[in-house]
């Protein structure tokens, strides 16, 4: 019974789940906010002049590379060729080329290519004015739709661990119920959420970096699983198995009295040589 009470009903989990959503929404936003916008707001400010952007390609006023800002994880470099002559000391760095973003950190480095519908031409004082009207929507769509990924997460990975808490849950001869599996696999993972949440609001302290970070994303899935160990450990038992199906006739057959012999018989079977001829 211990078990079942560690795992909420439907209307109290839907209400953890959407408090720890809009948490993790809420903490990814405001880290960010501490962290690298204020190396973005920087790179806006040094904007490189008048740039211009026709189908996804950029043209710049010089061709040198540039540092355009930088923070204790984030870098960001103008490099029209990716030459990669300007190198910054932060984890992650970013370079803007002509026809591709690319991306260097700890664990290799990403490139792609710009959306072909981008066309604008901005100079510094447009630059700056875009990035104030977007960055406060851009934070509050950011929040939003961790929120609701998270949640999205949250039911896909119950789907993949329901049926492996069927067979566990079964093996230890606990109650199988699936109402019950589909709760025990969604709450398992709300402690790992909070993990990840801690460690946000660690990073934007300053506290933890960007490589910390990642590595705190991962156990987050290693706390999840131990809860789903141990909550499927607590179920209470299924119960005794039922009887299995005998004879339907037993009973009646036991009640039935056993007719006496008759006289000159005994009540074993007659041996072939002691049969009387007729």
């Amino acid at each position: 019974m211990a078990g079942v009470l560690l795992v909420p009903g439907w209307p109290l989990l839907g209400l953890l789940q959407a408090f720890t959503a809009m948490a993790a929404g809420l903490a990814l936003a405001w880290a960010l906010h501490h962290t690298w916008l204020p190396v973005l707001r920087t790179a806006v400010a040094n904007w490189p002049g008048l740039v211009r952007c026709e189908q996804g390609r950029f043209e710049f006023p010089a061709p040198q590379p540039r540092l355009l800002a930088e923070g204790h994880d984030l870098a960001l470099v103008l490099d029209p060729d990716h030459r990669g002559t300007v190198r910054a000391p932060s984890l992650l760095q970013v370079q803007w080329g002509r026809e591709t973003v690319r991306l260097l950190g700890p664990w290799g480095q990403w490139e792609g290519g710009y959306p072909r519908f981008w066309s604008f031409e901005w100079d510094g004082t447009a630059a700056q004015a875009a990035w104030q009207a977007w960055e406060p929507i851009l934070s509050v769509l950011l929040a939003g739709a961790t929120s609701v990924g998270v949640v999205v997460g949250w039911y896909g990975l119950a789907g993949l661990y329901w049926l492996p808490l069927r067979l566990g849950a079964g093996g230890l001869g606990r109650v199988t119920r699936p109402g019950l599996l589909w709760r025990v696999a969604l709450a398992a993972q709300l402690p790992g959420t909070w993990f990840l949440v801690a460690s946000l609001v660690a990073f934007g302290v300053g506290w933890v970096n960007v490589l910390r970070l990642g590595v705190a994303f991962g156990l987050h899935w290693v706390i999840s699983w131990i809860c789903l160990v141990g909550l499927v450990w607590v179920l209470p038992s299924g119960g005794p198995r039922p009887p299995g199906r005998g004879n339907p006739f037993a009973e009646a057959l036991a009640e039935v009295p056993s007719s006496p012999p008759r006289e000159g018989q005994s009540g074993g079977r007659p041996a072939d040589g002691d049969a009387s001829p007729d």
